[in-house]
């Protein structure tokens, strides 16, 4: 294979004639195209003829690139575009192979879909051409074509294009279809004019940013597609145009909310989209845009939305300043009431990813106390990771007393506290934060006695994490063992309580 493309190249380089041919017999009889660009399954047989038609494409390039929109007028009196050149002949019978060859070969495509954004990136003609043939609505019609048909309302206005959702049940990300995304995504922004809006077609704009549920957008996301060219579209679609980009993020926090097992690919889009705080003029801040509905996502998929703001703290500015502003809202219910183990686990997570302490987080485990002290804590906190880092002990310290309504063993269970206490146990890494204990040692003595002191359970974790905290915020701190015995209701019961 390798020296019959050699062969044919040398043969094209020295031939016009034959290159005109070669693209003229394809467009007409599309054999080769269907058999080698297609169906064949040897993925490096496929590469070597996707090189040779951008070779030859290119050798004419430049007695053809004027012909290629040029507009003639066909037998029925209709005027059509692409007719004049062989080069846009062999382009346009590509493009309708998509509706009835490719499907069938999914797996195939990448081959496909890469020669066709190559040649879209030769230049402003080939840009402009296939802007003019409405090639983004054929992509978006091919690949919605093969998919199960499913329906996310989220309030968008855009219903012109009126079709359902489309969802996936493929297992697999097809990765062949990465270049499709590319394609889309670079000819949106090429469309862009002097006045730096989009002048794409209705056909075209409708198909990708239409219809109830943005069905191509959300299919595409699900799919995993090539997510970084996914991330350039969204930019490209919603630049100067904000509530575009506000009904988007909506249909990705429906996404979120209705498929929550399957929220991994929409969080991750997210991600992408709030990376760059600063973007090229009339660009929407989408980390406020996201951020005002992280909440209400957490409601259905508390963890995954958790573990999203943990990595969004430490490297998004407006996300860090978000989740410590806002929070006396989210940290009882998730770090204290929550019943799942792992939600209040990430909840501690994400205080101490709040810590712009790159050490701090990076030694911090959700154990027990024991555990933790194996893994080396820093001597003291500086500047402003000790700022934060009391301000969050202190919102936890006042916590203290609400902490009580979670120590119901039958309704409760005997571990809802032991992320709290060890989260409260790291974060006192030296006597400057232990002294903060001082005035709610009062507070830590009601939450234990009665109500974690006198059940009589064999493992009691919330009494055992209660008691490491206490011990832990004492050792070294003579002024808070002090407190504790200048207290008589402390002492009156406490050496009872531990002979018994």
């Amino acid at each position: 294979m390798v020296l019959w493309v050699e062969l044919l190249t040398k043969q094209f380089n020295a031939n016009q004639e034959a290159c005109e041919w070669f693209l003229t017999h394809m467009s007409q009889v599309p054999w080769w195209p269907v058999q080698v660009l297609i169906q064949c399954p040897n993925q490096m047989v496929r590469q070597m003829f996707q090189r040779l038609v951008i070779h030859v494409i290119q050798r004419l390039r430049l007695s053809h690139s004027s012909l290629y929109l040029k507009i003639e007028t066909n037998e029925e009196g209709k005027e059509e575009i692409g007719n004049a050149s062989c080069v846009t002949r062999f382009i346009k019978s590509l493009i309708m192979l998509m509706e009835s060859s490719a499907k069938a070969h999914m797996r195939n495509l990448s081959e496909f879909f890469g020669l066709l954004y190559d040649f879209s990136r030769m230049g402003e003609e080939e840009a402009l051409f296939l802007l003019r043939i409405n090639i983004i609505r054929n992509v978006a019609d091919f690949y919605l074509g093969h998919k199960t048909q499913d329906c996310i309302d989220t309030g968008s206005d855009n219903d012109d294009n009126s079709s359902d959702e489309a969802l996936s049940v493929d297992k697999t990300r097809p990765a062949s279809l990465d270049k499709m995304i590319a394609l889309v995504a670079s000819l949106v922004e090429r469309s862009r004019g002097p006045d730096l809006r989009l002048h794409l077609s209705s056909r075209d704009y409708n198909a990708i940013a239409g219809g109830k549920g943005f069905p191509f957008l959300y299919q595409q996301i699900k799919d995993n597609i090539n997510p970084h060219q996914t991330r350039h579209l969204i930019h490209a679609l919603c630049r100067f145009d904000d509530r575009l980009a506000n009904q988007i993020i909506s249909m990705l926090f429906t996404a979120v909310t209705k498929h929550t097992e399957l929220c991994g690919p929409f969080f991750k889009l997210l991600t992408l989209l709030t990376e760059n705080s600063v973007g090229p003029s009339g660009m929407p801040c989408f980390s406020q845009l996201v951020l005002q509905r992280v909440w209400d996502a957490a409601e259905y998929c508390p963890q995954s939305a958790l573990d999203w703001l943990a990595v969004q703290a430490p490297r998004n500015k407006i996300a860090h300043s978000w989740i410590l502003q806002s929070a006396e809202q989210w940290v009882e219910p998730f770090l204290l009431a929550h019943n799942n183990s792992r939600v209040r686990n990430a909840a501690a997570y994400l205080l101490v990813c709040l810590v712009p302490s790159q050490s701090f987080r990076a030694n911090y485990r959700v154990s027990s106390h024991h555990k933790l002290m194996l893994h080396g804590q820093q001597k003291e906190f500086t500047g402003d990771a000790q700022i934060i880092a009391h301000n969050i002990l202190s919102l936890l310290l006042r916590l203290l007393r609400q902490a009580r309504n979670y120590t119901e063993i039958g309704s409760h269970g005997t571990a809802k506290l032991t992320a709290y206490f060890t989260l409260m146990t790291y974060l006192m890494v030296s006597k400057t934060e232990k002294l903060m204990l001082g005035p709610h040692i009062r507070a830590l003595w009601d939450l234990f006695h009665p109500r974690l002191s006198e059940p009589g359970v064999p493992a009691h974790h919330n009494k055992q994490a209660l008691l490491a905290f206490w011990h832990h915020a004492t050792t070294d701190c003579p002024e808070n063992a002090q407190i504790v015995v200048n207290c008589p209701e402390i002492t009156r019961n406490i050496a009872f309580n531990y002979i018994l």
